[in-house]
Formats: C-alpha cells, structure tokens, sequence
C-alpha cells in the first residue's frame, strides 16, 4: 500500500546521500593531492633560493646633472628674459644586480660525512 510519490521521494533522497558521502569522502583523497602538489612546488622553488646558498650583488648609481641659466639663449633654443634664472635637472639611476646560486649538492655531501 505504498504511494509511488512516496516512494520516488525516498528513491531520490538515498540517492543525494548517496553521492553526498562519496563526495564527503573523497574530499581527504582530494585534499591530500592538492597538499603534494603544493610541496612539490614548494621544494622545487625552495631549491632556487636559500639563505646561505645564494649571494647577491647589487650596484646602483646615481648620476645628477644641474644646468642653470641667466638670461640669453640656452642649447635647446629657448630665450630667457634678462634678469630671469632657469634650472635644469637630469637625474639618471642605473640597477646592476647579479645573484649565484651555491651548489646543493656539495652540501648534502657533507653532511653525509
């Protein structure tokens, strides 16, 4: 004496539980995966730099050029007024940088000793 709605009804929720445990479950298989994919890329970019195994070098200049003008025709063709004063600036920075990475396996070699 069952209804066919009731039935059906019953039906589709077994179902969503159904998938909503296989989902509950697979979310620890999931989040493991995701976890070695980050230390895979964390040990890769922790071999690029590491304090004591990488020195950089860095220069930097700064060149400042100051030009000032009374009165008459400067280079570039502009008439200044008498009595009128006009400062020129040129400010120029250079950024040389140099970074070596030490050898790791070296290191490791050592440490075995």
């Amino acid at each position: 004496m069952y209804s066919k709605k009731a039935q059906s009804i019953l039906e589709y929720a077994v179902f969503l539980c159904m998938i909503l445990i296989s989902l509950v479950s697979m979310q620890v298989f999931i989040r493991r995966c995701y976890q070695g994919r980050l230390k895979q890329q964390a040990e890769t970019l922790g071999s690029q730099y590491s304090i004591g195994h990488t020195s950089s070098f860095t220069i930097t200049s700064t060149r400042t050029i100051t030009d000032t003008y009374t009165g008459g025709k400067t280079p570039w063709g502009v008439n200044i007024p008498e009595g009128m004063t006009v400062s020129y600036s040129a400010v120029r920075t250079s950024l040389d940088r140099e970074e070596k990475t030490g050898d790791f396996d070296k290191d490791k070699d050592k440490e075995v000793e």
